[in-house]
């Protein structure tokens, strides 16, 4: 699951790189902002920053389709694919849970 969210991070970052390069910054604090300089920089920046805040237009955003994309990101990378890994990650404790709960029964009896 962990991979299919860095592909889609990775699609996310090749479609930043080649439609709005030297439009979009990812912004950590009021401070710091980054750019894409090339795919490294970008796919590294998506997947650092990503998870945290979306990516933010800077210079003519297009009427339809930068909305649109900043509300797909973070559909699915900020709120579909954190809760999948993160349903996974409890359910893995509430198995782990169960069955040293099971191991304590036997024991105990």
């Amino acid at each position: 699951t962990i991979v299919l969210g860095l592909i889609i991070v990775y699609v996310y970052a090749v479609i930043i790189f080649v439609f709005f390069r030297n439009k979009i910054l990812f912004n950590v604090d009021d401070d710091t902002a980054y750019t894409c300089g090339n795919l490294f920089d970008c796919v590294q920046k998506s997947i650092d920053l990503g998870f945290r805040n979306t990516p933010t237009f800077t210079h003519n955003p297009e009427m339809i389709f930068t909305p649109l994309f900043d509300l797909s990101f973070f559909l699915i990378v900020n709120t579909i694919l954190v809760a999948i890994i993160t349903g996974i990650i409890i359910d893995t404790f509430a198995e782990m849970r169960a069955t040293r709960d099971a191991i304590h029964q036997e024991a105990s009896t």
